[in-house]
């Protein structure tokens, strides 16, 4: 073997290994000790909530002023979302309608995630007479954990520096009084003060774990720059979702299986060093998703398949110039030279147009184009390395094995 074929037939190795090891460790679960799909999965194919907010009516600003605002709601509701610790949300904002998307899958209770996201989340206490002694901004953090001393949980709060001091004075003036811990409307603790507590940490005791959880969520979030309602929701059940990847993946792997029963036909042992290299492209592509934790949808199924039939395109392209070089008089190895030579802009110029059109949907598109527009990167990306590097490194080796036996399925028949 050349020394040129070995050193590519290496890096193929490498890649097929590392591609199998990413898979091999992000989809083991060492606690359950299962192996599950090792790439998120959106939530039309998963199952959650979709919930459209808008600012109410009694939100006055407009413009710019109304802009800002929003996007500062935005990144409330981000931090709300991720302290449920839902898996993958997309949160998109549309400035041009005055809305914010949120997208949540997997979530257990879509309707109190969608109820959670939009309230407002103010945090006061007070005294038995409605005095406020301390608000929100005046707790450095809410932690949910179970109780030190009985069953349940309870919420742990750490105040800041003037927030420690306000609580401070509040309960040794208030011994033997009770303190409201109040949400919004809904109160959390009545608990009477037994001693001052002057350290800057506090608990609330007699929750359950799901309601510490939400509740200390509420509370780190932090109010809503804007009040929002919801104008429209959806929920997607998991149902829907698992038979949405069923059909895929019927559809997906029939369409593979008739491409590579093509190339074969049409090409016989070039055409099946093809379907190799197409298998090698679509693990290399499943790991680049999962190690970039990309979020797989519907769409993103279909800019899948349509890669692939890209990579095949590009098979087909370097096998008809290298057809044409041999017919027309080169030897074999100066025919896959030369063919590889001419295929290569070909392919690259019709790649780039396809990733400009993908980076603009990228940069425009809605949450699934965007799903649509990663994963035909990705997989254009992919597919030029699969074609380019791994086609040429299984051919260059059949040419040097058997050379004339090569030259046989790029001869022109009839």
């Amino acid at each position: 073997m050349r020394t040129e074929n070995k050193v590519r037939f290496t890096v193929v190795l490498v890649v097929v290994a590392i591609a199998a090891l990413i898979l091999g460790i992000l989809g083991y679960n060492r606690k359950e000790q299962t192996y599950t799909f090792p790439i998120k999965l959106g939530l039309d194919l998963k199952g959650g909530v979709y919930v459209v907010l808008a600012p109410t009516a009694e939100v006055t600003i407009t413009g710019a002023q109304l802009d800002n605002a929003l996007r500062e709601t935005k990144n409330v509701i981000s931090a709300r979302v991720d302290e449920l610790g839902v898996a993958e949300p997309t949160i998109q904002l549309d400035l041009e309608n005055d809305r914010i998307i949120v997208q949540i899958p997997g979530v257990k209770s879509p309707e109190e995630a969608a109820k959670l996201i939009g309230r407002t989340a103010q945090l006061f206490f007070e005294d038995s007479h409605g005095n406020v002694l301390l608000v929100g901004k005046d707790v450095q953090k809410a932690q949910a954990g179970a109780r030190e001393d009985g069953p349940g949980a309870q919420i742990n709060l750490a105040f800041t520096a003037d927030g420690a001091k306000k609580f401070g004075e509040a309960t040794t003036r208030l011994v033997g009084q009770p303190i409201i811990i109040r949400l919004d409307e809904e109160v959390l603790l009545n608990a009477v003060v037994n001693e001052p507590i002057t350290g800057g940490n506090a608990r609330i005791t007699g929750l359950t774990f799901t309601e510490a959880k939400e509740k200390a969520a509420l509370i780190n979030a932090g109010a809503l720059p804007v009040p929002l309602e919801r104008i429209a929701s959806s929920v997607v059940g998991p149902t829907l979702g698992q038979r949405s990847i069923n059909q895929s993946m019927i559809g997906g792997l029939i369409g593979i299986a008739l491409v590579l029963v093509f190339m074969w036909a049409f090409y016989g042992v070039p055409g099946l060093l093809a379907d190799t290299a197409l298998i090698i492209y679509a693990a290399t592509m499943l790991a680049v998703l999962a190690l970039f934790r990309a979020t797989l949808t519907l769409p993103g199924i279909a800019g899948f398949i349509l890669s692939i039939g890209m990579a095949v395109d590009a098979n087909v392209i370097i096998f008809e110039r290298i057809k044409e070089e041999i017919n027309n008089g080169r030897t074999i190895r100066s025919g896959i030279d030369a063919g590889f030579n001419r295929a290569f802009w070909t392919i690259f110029d019709s790649n780039i147009t396809t990733l400009i059109a993908a980076f603009v949907l990228l940069y425009f598109g809605t949450a699934q184009v965007k799903g649509f527009a990663v994963t035909l990167s990705i997989g254009i990306l992919t597919s030029m390395f699969t074609a380019i590097f791994v086609t040429r490194t299984f051919i260059e080796l059949m040419a040097e094995k058997d050379p004339e036996r090569l030259g046989r399925y790029f001869v022109k028949r009839g």
